[in-house]
Protein backbone atom coordinates (compact mmCIF):
# COMPACT_ATOMS: atom_id res chain seq x y z
CA UNK A 1 0.00 0.00 0.00
CA UNK A 2 2.84 2.15 0.74
CA UNK A 3 4.43 1.50 -2.62
CA UNK A 4 1.42 1.95 -4.13
CA UNK A 5 0.58 5.53 -2.26
CA UNK A 6 4.15 6.96 -3.30
CA UNK A 7 4.28 5.49 -6.49
CA UNK A 8 0.25 8.13 -7.26
CA UNK A 9 2.15 10.77 -4.90
CA UNK A 10 5.03 10.90 -7.81
CA UNK A 11 2.91 11.16 -10.52
CA UNK A 12 1.01 13.81 -9.44
CA UNK A 13 3.88 15.96 -7.99
CA UNK A 14 5.17 15.19 -11.71
CA UNK A 15 1.64 16.76 -13.43
CA UNK A 16 2.05 19.46 -10.59
CA UNK A 17 5.70 20.25 -11.83
CA UNK A 18 4.20 20.26 -15.48
CA UNK A 19 1.33 22.89 -14.66
CA UNK A 20 3.79 25.17 -13.43
CA UNK A 21 5.78 25.32 -16.66
CA UNK A 22 1.85 24.93 -18.56
CA UNK A 23 1.14 28.33 -17.01
CA UNK A 24 4.70 29.76 -17.47
CA UNK A 25 4.17 29.12 -20.69
CA UNK A 26 1.38 30.25 -21.25
CA UNK A 27 1.91 33.62 -19.58
CA UNK A 28 4.73 33.79 -22.08
CA UNK A 29 2.33 33.94 -24.69
CA UNK A 30 -0.09 36.64 -23.47
CA UNK A 31 2.84 38.85 -23.33
CA UNK A 32 3.15 38.48 -27.05
CA UNK A 33 -0.86 39.12 -27.58
CA UNK A 34 -0.91 41.79 -30.72
CA UNK A 35 -1.59 44.78 -29.35
CA UNK A 36 -4.47 47.39 -30.39
CA UNK A 37 -6.67 49.46 -30.19
CA UNK A 38 -9.87 47.90 -28.23
CA UNK A 39 -13.40 47.39 -29.80
CA UNK A 40 -15.17 47.33 -26.48
CA UNK A 41 -17.66 49.56 -28.09
CA UNK A 42 -18.75 48.12 -31.20
CA UNK A 43 -20.75 44.90 -30.20
CA UNK A 44 -24.12 46.61 -30.90
CA UNK A 45 -22.60 47.95 -34.13
CA UNK A 46 -21.17 44.97 -35.66
CA UNK A 47 -24.18 42.99 -34.24
CA UNK A 48 -26.26 45.59 -36.22
CA UNK A 49 -24.18 44.94 -39.34
CA UNK A 50 -24.68 41.31 -38.88
CA UNK A 51 -28.37 41.94 -39.50
CA UNK A 52 -27.59 42.56 -43.09
CA UNK A 53 -26.17 39.20 -43.48
CA UNK A 54 -29.60 38.29 -41.66
CA UNK A 55 -31.95 39.57 -44.18
CA UNK A 56 -30.92 36.88 -46.71
CA UNK A 57 -32.27 34.70 -45.07
CA UNK A 58 -35.02 36.87 -43.73
CA UNK A 59 -35.70 37.05 -47.36
CA UNK A 60 -35.53 33.58 -47.54
CA UNK A 61 -38.33 32.84 -44.92
CA UNK A 62 -40.28 35.27 -46.28
CA UNK A 63 -40.41 33.70 -49.79
CA UNK A 64 -41.61 30.15 -48.48
CA UNK A 65 -42.25 27.21 -50.54
CA UNK A 66 -45.37 29.38 -52.52
CA UNK A 67 -43.04 31.81 -53.70
CA UNK A 68 -41.06 30.64 -56.56
CA UNK A 69 -39.55 34.31 -58.11
CA UNK A 70 -35.99 34.48 -59.14
CA UNK A 71 -35.16 36.93 -55.67
CA UNK A 72 -36.94 34.32 -53.54
CA UNK A 73 -34.68 31.19 -55.65
CA UNK A 74 -31.49 33.65 -55.34
CA UNK A 75 -32.55 34.36 -51.23
CA UNK A 76 -32.50 30.60 -50.43
CA UNK A 77 -29.63 29.38 -52.29
CA UNK A 78 -27.23 32.10 -51.00
CA UNK A 79 -28.90 32.09 -47.43
CA UNK A 80 -28.19 28.02 -47.46
CA UNK A 81 -24.81 29.17 -46.55
CA UNK A 82 -25.04 32.50 -44.85
CA UNK A 83 -27.01 31.07 -41.98
CA UNK A 84 -24.38 29.22 -40.93
CA UNK A 85 -22.23 32.57 -40.04
CA UNK A 86 -24.75 34.49 -38.37
CA UNK A 87 -24.00 33.49 -34.61
CA UNK A 88 -20.55 35.27 -35.38
CA UNK A 89 -21.90 38.24 -35.25
CA UNK A 90 -23.46 37.88 -31.27
CA UNK A 91 -20.57 36.03 -30.39
CA UNK A 92 -17.75 36.96 -27.66
CA UNK A 93 -16.81 40.72 -26.91
CA UNK A 94 -14.60 43.38 -28.81
CA UNK A 95 -11.72 41.66 -30.26
CA UNK A 96 -12.65 38.81 -29.79
CA UNK A 97 -16.50 39.28 -31.74
CA UNK A 98 -14.13 41.19 -34.34
CA UNK A 99 -12.05 37.89 -34.72
CA UNK A 100 -14.66 35.76 -34.63
CA UNK A 101 -16.50 37.60 -38.00
CA UNK A 102 -13.90 38.54 -40.04
CA UNK A 103 -11.67 35.14 -40.01
CA UNK A 104 -15.31 33.84 -41.26
CA UNK A 105 -15.12 35.94 -43.67
CA UNK A 106 -13.29 35.12 -46.84
CA UNK A 107 -14.30 31.36 -45.62
CA UNK A 108 -17.92 32.19 -46.19
CA UNK A 109 -17.03 33.58 -49.55
CA UNK A 110 -15.30 31.08 -50.59
CA UNK A 111 -17.93 27.94 -49.78
CA UNK A 112 -19.96 30.66 -51.90
CA UNK A 113 -17.72 30.24 -54.91
CA UNK A 114 -17.15 26.53 -54.54
CA UNK A 115 -21.41 26.02 -54.46
CA UNK A 116 -21.70 28.30 -57.53
CA UNK A 117 -24.77 29.97 -55.96
CA UNK A 118 -23.53 33.68 -57.05
CA UNK A 119 -21.54 32.69 -60.77
CA UNK A 120 -18.16 33.08 -61.75
CA UNK A 121 -18.13 36.73 -62.16
CA UNK A 122 -19.89 38.19 -59.33
CA UNK A 123 -17.66 35.59 -56.83
CA UNK A 124 -14.86 36.68 -58.28
CA UNK A 125 -16.02 40.44 -58.05
CA UNK A 126 -16.44 39.99 -54.55
CA UNK A 127 -13.27 37.82 -53.82
CA UNK A 128 -10.94 40.45 -55.23
CA UNK A 129 -13.23 43.75 -54.18
CA UNK A 130 -13.02 42.23 -50.15
CA UNK A 131 -9.56 41.36 -50.64
CA UNK A 132 -8.42 45.08 -51.75
CA UNK A 133 -10.79 46.24 -49.04
CA UNK A 134 -8.80 44.72 -46.35
CA UNK A 135 -5.65 45.39 -48.17
CA UNK A 136 -6.27 49.16 -47.69
CA UNK A 137 -6.53 48.73 -43.68
CA UNK A 138 -9.21 51.55 -43.16
CA UNK A 139 -8.94 53.22 -39.71
CA UNK A 140 -10.66 51.82 -36.95
CA UNK A 141 -13.11 54.80 -36.96
CA UNK A 142 -13.38 55.35 -40.44
CA UNK A 143 -17.07 54.41 -40.91
CA UNK A 144 -17.59 57.19 -43.82
CA UNK A 145 -14.98 55.70 -45.97
CA UNK A 146 -15.44 51.52 -45.19
CA UNK A 147 -19.28 52.48 -46.02
CA UNK A 148 -18.40 54.38 -49.08
CA UNK A 149 -16.21 51.41 -50.19
CA UNK A 150 -19.00 49.20 -49.91
CA UNK A 151 -21.65 51.84 -51.47
CA UNK A 152 -19.30 51.52 -54.55
CA UNK A 153 -18.96 47.82 -55.08
CA UNK A 154 -22.26 47.53 -57.19
CA UNK A 155 -20.55 49.39 -59.88
CA UNK A 156 -17.16 47.37 -59.55
CA UNK A 157 -19.03 44.51 -59.90
CA UNK A 158 -21.41 45.63 -62.81
CA UNK A 159 -18.23 46.84 -64.88
CA UNK A 160 -16.62 43.43 -64.10
CA UNK A 161 -19.95 41.83 -65.28
CA UNK A 162 -20.60 43.88 -68.36
CA UNK A 163 -16.83 43.08 -69.15
CA UNK A 164 -17.58 39.42 -69.74
CA UNK A 165 -21.43 39.22 -70.46
CA UNK A 166 -21.98 42.24 -73.63
CA UNK A 167 -23.92 42.03 -77.23
CA UNK A 168 -20.30 41.14 -78.84
CA UNK A 169 -20.36 37.76 -77.03
CA UNK A 170 -24.07 37.16 -75.80
CA UNK A 171 -27.58 37.42 -77.79
CA UNK A 172 -29.33 40.68 -76.60
CA UNK A 173 -31.70 38.50 -74.89
CA UNK A 174 -29.30 36.23 -73.59
CA UNK A 175 -27.74 39.68 -72.08
CA UNK A 176 -31.07 40.74 -70.86
CA UNK A 177 -32.09 37.81 -69.37
CA UNK A 178 -28.53 37.56 -67.43
CA UNK A 179 -28.45 41.22 -66.24
CA UNK A 180 -32.05 40.56 -64.58
CA UNK A 181 -30.13 37.45 -62.86
CA UNK A 182 -27.14 38.89 -61.70
CA UNK A 183 -29.27 41.89 -60.58
CA UNK A 184 -31.25 40.18 -58.42
CA UNK A 185 -27.89 37.68 -56.87
CA UNK A 186 -25.91 41.68 -56.36
CA UNK A 187 -28.77 42.50 -54.12
CA UNK A 188 -28.23 40.22 -51.68
CA UNK A 189 -23.99 40.01 -52.35
CA UNK A 190 -24.28 43.61 -51.41
CA UNK A 191 -26.01 42.87 -48.11
CA UNK A 192 -23.17 40.33 -47.65
CA UNK A 193 -20.54 42.64 -47.96
CA UNK A 194 -22.28 45.43 -45.65
CA UNK A 195 -22.60 42.77 -43.13
CA UNK A 196 -18.70 42.34 -42.97
CA UNK A 197 -17.55 46.38 -42.62
CA UNK A 198 -15.86 45.97 -39.43
CA UNK A 199 -13.27 43.86 -41.30
CA UNK A 200 -12.40 46.30 -43.43
CA UNK A 201 -11.26 49.05 -39.92
CA UNK A 202 -10.30 45.40 -38.45
CA UNK A 203 -6.45 46.11 -37.08
CA UNK A 204 -3.64 44.54 -39.31
CA UNK A 205 -3.19 41.59 -36.86
CA UNK A 206 -6.65 40.75 -36.95
CA UNK A 207 -6.79 41.35 -40.98
CA UNK A 208 -3.24 39.52 -41.69
CA UNK A 209 -4.53 36.50 -39.44
CA UNK A 210 -1.79 37.19 -37.11
CA UNK A 211 -4.27 37.59 -34.06
CA UNK A 212 -6.04 34.19 -35.06
CA UNK A 213 -2.70 32.16 -34.57
CA UNK A 214 -2.09 33.63 -31.56
CA UNK A 215 -5.34 32.95 -30.67
CA UNK A 216 -4.99 29.32 -31.37
CA UNK A 217 -1.87 28.83 -29.91
CA UNK A 218 -2.70 30.29 -26.21
CA UNK A 219 -5.90 27.84 -26.83
CA UNK A 220 -4.00 24.72 -27.44
CA UNK A 221 -1.82 25.64 -24.53
CA UNK A 222 -4.66 26.14 -21.77
CA UNK A 223 -6.40 23.32 -23.38
CA UNK A 224 -3.34 21.08 -22.18
CA UNK A 225 -3.64 22.58 -18.92
CA UNK A 226 -6.67 21.45 -18.48
CA UNK A 227 -6.07 18.12 -19.56
CA UNK A 228 -2.62 17.70 -16.98
CA UNK A 229 -4.96 19.14 -14.33
CA UNK A 230 -7.89 16.55 -14.61
CA UNK A 231 -4.95 13.61 -14.92
CA UNK A 232 -3.78 15.04 -11.75
CA UNK A 233 -7.44 15.39 -10.27
CA UNK A 234 -8.28 11.89 -11.27
CA UNK A 235 -5.43 10.08 -9.79
CA UNK A 236 -6.11 11.78 -6.40
CA UNK A 237 -9.67 10.88 -6.32
CA UNK A 238 -8.12 6.90 -7.09
CA UNK A 239 -6.50 7.72 -4.05
CA UNK A 240 -8.91 8.67 -1.77
CA UNK A 241 -10.87 5.89 -3.15
CA UNK A 242 -8.37 3.57 -2.33
CA UNK A 243 -7.88 4.95 0.93
CA UNK A 244 -11.22 4.75 2.00
CA UNK A 245 -11.79 0.74 1.18
CA UNK A 246 -8.67 0.66 3.36
CA UNK A 247 -10.31 2.60 6.34
CA UNK A 248 -13.66 0.80 5.57
CA UNK A 249 -11.37 -2.62 6.00
CA UNK A 250 -10.33 -1.41 8.71
CA UNK A 251 -13.62 -0.84 10.62
CA UNK A 252 -15.20 -4.03 9.86
CA UNK A 253 -12.64 -6.09 10.53
CA UNK A 254 -10.29 -4.75 13.10
CA UNK A 255 -12.71 -5.83 15.86
CA UNK A 256 -12.44 -9.31 14.82
CA UNK A 257 -8.73 -9.48 13.89
CA UNK A 258 -8.06 -7.32 17.63
CA UNK A 259 -10.25 -10.34 19.26
CA UNK A 260 -8.15 -13.43 17.31
CA UNK A 261 -5.17 -11.73 18.65
CA UNK A 262 -6.60 -11.78 22.37
CA UNK A 263 -7.76 -15.17 21.69
CA UNK A 264 -4.18 -16.15 20.60
CA UNK A 265 -2.45 -14.81 23.58
CA UNK A 266 -5.00 -15.93 26.36
CA UNK A 267 -4.69 -19.54 25.13
CA UNK A 268 -1.10 -19.09 25.09
CA UNK A 269 -1.34 -17.79 29.08
CA UNK A 270 -3.91 -20.63 29.83
CA UNK A 271 -1.90 -22.99 28.03
CA UNK A 272 1.06 -21.91 30.72
CA UNK A 273 -0.82 -22.77 33.45
CA UNK A 274 -1.22 -26.75 32.58
CA UNK A 275 1.14 -28.03 35.14
CA UNK A 276 4.03 -30.01 33.78
CA UNK A 277 4.60 -34.12 33.65
CA UNK A 278 7.34 -34.87 35.86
Amino acid sequence: MIFIQSTNDRKIIELYDLQIKQRAEIAAIEKQKPKFSKFDNEDSLIATQGSHLAHISNYAEACGDIIKTTECIAAKEISSITKQYENKFVQFSGAERVQAVCSSAKPMIEQLGKSDVLGVTLYNSLLQYFTAGIDKGFYQYDYVNSSKYIEDFSAFAWNEFKSVVNVNVFSKRDVTLLSNEFKETLYFTDSLLSSLNVCLRAPKSIRNGEYSNWSKHRLEKVSELSELQERAENIEKAKSLKNDNVTKLQFLYWPFIIILALSIKFGKAVNSLVPKKI
